[in-house]
C-alpha cells in the first residue's frame, strides 16, 4: 500500500495498480474504488507514492512502470503503443488459459431427489475422481457414504476420469534394479512434502507393509507416510504380487515343501522332505493303508479341536474366521453399554442436595421426594416411588444452572432405573424435552461439574431401549457437543465424554446389523478426527481410561465397514491412533489401536 495525496494505491498479483479514494462518513473513514490500472507484468511487488503525485510500480518483468496524471510526463506515442501491445498480448494469455482450464473441467448436473438438478459436480480431466467426488460432498454438505457411488458416476460418464483411475492402479512391469547395492524388482520415486525426490525399492516377496516401515525409517519420515506407502505399492503391485506368489520355491525343499491352506499331492517321484522323507506328516492327509482318520494330531490324535466341528455354541475365537476389518479382542468391538452407577456417588452428593434445596423458594422439593431420592441413591434401593421421583426430578431440573449439579446427579442414577428411563426418554413423552435440554446445557459453555455430569446422564441413557432412542434424535448434534468435550483438561470430563461416544459406537454397530442406515458412524469418525486434529496437540494430559475408551469408540465405529474405515483412512486417522498408542501404557489401549491400524492397511 502506499498514499498518493488523499488517495490510497495497492498492487496485486494479477499486475494490477488499485486506487482507492478516502471518504469521511459521520466521523468514520472509509474506502471506496475509484480506478484500475493495468500493466504487462503478471506481478507488481510493490508500489510507491512519488512526491510530484505520481505512482511507482516494481514489477516481476525487471521493469518500473510509473503512472503519472501529467500531461508532460506522459511517455510518447511510441511507448505508449508498445505498452498497450503488452497489455494485450498478457490479456490474450490469459483468455487462452482460462479456455483451456474451461475444456479441461466437466460440469455434471446433479439432483439428489426427483426434481430438477441444482448442484454441480465439477471434475478437472486426469486427475483422480475421488478428489472431485470429495469436494462435492463438502461443498453441499452431503454423507461421505455418497463417496464411492460419485466417484463410480464420474468414472461411468466422463472417458478420462475412468482412463486416470486405470492409470493410477496400473500394475508396472518388473524392472530389476539396484538400489544401495541390492537388487529390487521395482523402484519407485517418491516426491515427500519437504520437496525431496526419494527412490522406494520394492521386492514382490515381502509384505507391502514391511517395505513402507522400513522406508519411512530409513528416511525419518512422518508416520502419516506409512498408509500412503503401503497403499502406493499395493495398487502398483497387484497384479504382479498375484502372478508371483505362484511361483515360490523352497530352495531346501523344493516344490513338495507344505504350503498352509493347499492340498498335498505327493507322489513317488521323489518330491519329499529331505529330512524325513515321504514319512513326515502332514495335516490331514492319510498314508499308505490307513484310513484318513487315522491321521490325527501327532500328540492328540483324533481328539484334537477340528475347526467347524464344534457341538454346541461356542467357539474358540482363533477358530473364527479371519477378517482383518472385524478385529477382536478383549475390547474390540465393544460388546457392554458403559453405565455411572451409584458406586460414583460423592458421599457429599445428598448433603449438597439439600443445601442447595433451602435456598429455593417456588421450586423447593418437599420432604416426601427427598426421602424418595436418598432411597434412590442408596446402594440397595427398592421398592421407589415413582411418582415422587418423577415429580422431584421435574422440578429440580428446572433449577438455575448454578443450582443443577446435586439434581443432575440423581437424574443420571434415575434414568439407569427402566421406568424412570421410559419415562424420561420415550420420545411419544417426554425424550424430546430431555434431549433437547441436555443439549442446550452442553452447548451453553457450562461449569465443568455440569459438563460431567450431563455426558454420564447420556452415557447412561444407553443401558435402556428408551434411552437409546432418544440419543439417537439429533445424533449430528447432540454427538457433536459431547465430543467436543473428550479434550477437556479434567480427567472426569474426558472419560464421561469418551464413554458417551463409545456407547454411540455400540449401539450403530448394533443397529447396522439389522437395519442399512447410510451416514451416523460416518459422521461420527469425521467429527471425532476434527476434534482430534483441531483440539489436541498432545494426548500426553488425557488419562488413560479416557484414551482407551476412545480408542473403542473409533474401533468399534469402523468395525465391519469398508465405506467408513475408507472414510478413517483418506482423513489420516491413522496418525491420530499411532498418537494414542504413544500416549497410553496399558497394553488393553495399544492393542486396540493395532487393531484399528490392522482395519486400515486391510482396505
Amino acid at each position: 500500500l502506499a498514499f498518493v495525496d488523499s488517495h490510497i494505491a495497492s498492487c496485486s498479483e494479477g499486475g494490477y495498480v488499485e486506487i482507492w479514494k478516502q471518504n469521511t462518513i459521520e466521523g468514520q473513514l472509509s474506502l471506496s474504488h475509484a480506478q484500475l490500472l493495468q500493466s504487462p507484468a503478471l506481478t507488481l511487488w510493490a508500489v510507491k507514492g512519488l512526491p510530484n503525485g505520481d505512482i511507482a510500480c516494481a514489477a516481476s518483468d525487471g521493469k518500473i512502470y510509473v503512472f503519472t496524471e501529467n500531461e508532460n510526463r506522459k511517455a510518447s506515442a511510441a511507448v505508449a503503443a508498445a505498452y498497450d501491445d503488452a497489455i494485450a498480448v498478457k490479456v490474450a494469455k490469459e483468455l487462452e488459459r482460462k479456455e483451456r482450464q474451461a475444456n479441461e473441467t466437466v460440469v455434471i448436473k446433479v439432483s439428489l431427489d426427483d426434481g430438477a438438478p441444482n448442484m454441480e459436480l465439477r471434475y478437472k480431466k486426469g486427475t483422480d475422481p475421488a478428489l472431485a467426488a470429495e469436494k462435492f460432498i463438502q461443498d453441499n454438505n452431503l454423507p461421505a457414504s455418497y463417496l464411492n457411488e460419485i466417484t463410480d458416476y464420474i468414472k461411468a460418464h466422463v472417458p478420462e476420469a475412468a482412463a486416470a483411475a486405470q492409470k493410477q492402479h496400473k500394475v508396472q512391469p518388473t524392472q530389476r534394479v539396484m538400489v544401495d547395492g541390492k537388487e529390487y524388482d521395482y523402484c519407485f520415486d517418491v516426491t515427500v512434502d519437504d520437496g525431496r525426490k526419494l527412490r522406494l525399492p520394492y521386492n514382490l516377496s515381502e509384505d507391502p507393509d514391511v517395505a513402507a516401515q522400513r522406508f519411512v525409517e530409513k528416511h525419518n519420515l512422518p508416520i502419516s507416510f506409512l498408509a500412503k506407502v503401503s497403499g502406493l505399492l499395493r495398487s502398483q503391485t497387484s497384479g504382479a504380487q498375484g502372478a508371483f506368489s505362484g511361483q515360490f520355491y523352497d530352495p531346501f525343499t523344493g516344490s513338495g515343501r507344505y504350503v498352509p491352506s493347499q492340498g498335498s499331492t505327493f507322489s513317488s517321484n521323489g518330491s519329499a522332505d529331505p529330512l524325513t522323507d515321504s514319512g513326515r506328516y502332514i495335516p490331514g492327509n492319510s498314508y499308505g493303508d490307513f484310513p484318513p482318520a487315522s491321521s490325527g494330531d501327532p500328540l492328540t490324535s483324533s481328539g484334537g479341536y477340528h475347526p467347524g466341528s464344534a457341538s454346541g455354541d461356542i467357539i474358540p475365537s482363533s477358530c473364527l474366521p479371519v477378517d482383518k476389518r472385524r478385529p477382536r479382542g478383549e475390547l474390540t468391538p465393544m460388546v457392554n453399554y458403559y453405565r455411572f452407577g451409584v458406586e460414583q456417588l460423592s458421599t457429599k452428593a445428598i448433603a449438597k442436595l439439600f443445601e442447595v434445596n433451602d435456598k429455593q423458594t417456588a421450586l423447593k422439593l418437599n420432604e416426601t421426594q427427598l426421602q424418595a431420592i436418598q432411597r434412590l441413591m442408596s446402594a440397595s434401593s427398592t421398592n421407589n416411588d415413582y411418582e415422587m421421583l418423577v415429580m422431584a426430578l421435574e422440578t429440580g431440573l428446572q433449577w438455575d444452572i448454578e443450582d443443577l449439579v446435586p439434581i443432575l446427579d440423581v437424574f443420571r442414577v434415575a434414568i439407569l432405573d427402566e421406568t424412570l428411563n421410559s419415562y424420561f426418554c420415550d420420545m411419544k413423552g417426554r425424550g424430546e424435552s430431555t434431549q433437547q435440554r441436555l443439549s442446550a446445557l452442553l452447548l451453553s459453555e457450562p461449569p465443568d461439574a455440569i459438563s460431567i455430569l450431563v455426558c454420564r446422564c447420556i452415557t447412561n441413557a444407553f443401558v435402556h431401549s428408551r434411552g437409546r432412542e432418544m440419543v439417537s434424535h439429533d445424533f449430528q448434534i447432540l454427538f457433536r457437543a459431547v465430543a467436543n468435550h473428550v479434550t477437556s483438561h479434567k480427567p472426569a470430563l474426558q472419560i464421561a465424554a469418551a464413554s458417551a461416544l463409545a456407547n454411540w459406537s455400540l449401539l450403530l454397530l448394533n443397529r447396522s446389523e439389522t437395519v442399512a442406515e447410510l451416514g451416523p458412524r460416518e459422521d461420527a469418525i469425521r467429527e471425532i478426527i476434527k476434534v482430534c486434529e483441531d483440539k489436541v496437540t498432545s494426548f500426553g494430559s488425557f488419562t488413560e481410561v479416557a484414551m482407551i475408551r476412545l480408542l473403542q469408540a473409533i474401533v468399534t465405529f469402523m468395525w465391519g465397514d469398508t465405506t467408513v474405515i475408507n472414510l478413517a483412512k483418506s482423513r489420516n486417522m491413522l496418525s491420530i491412533v499411532n498418537r494414542i498408542k504413544d500416549a497410553v501404557a496399558d497394553e488393553k489401549g495399544k492393542s486396540i489401536a493395532r487393531d484399528i491400524a490392522e482395519m486400515i492397511y486391510a482396505v
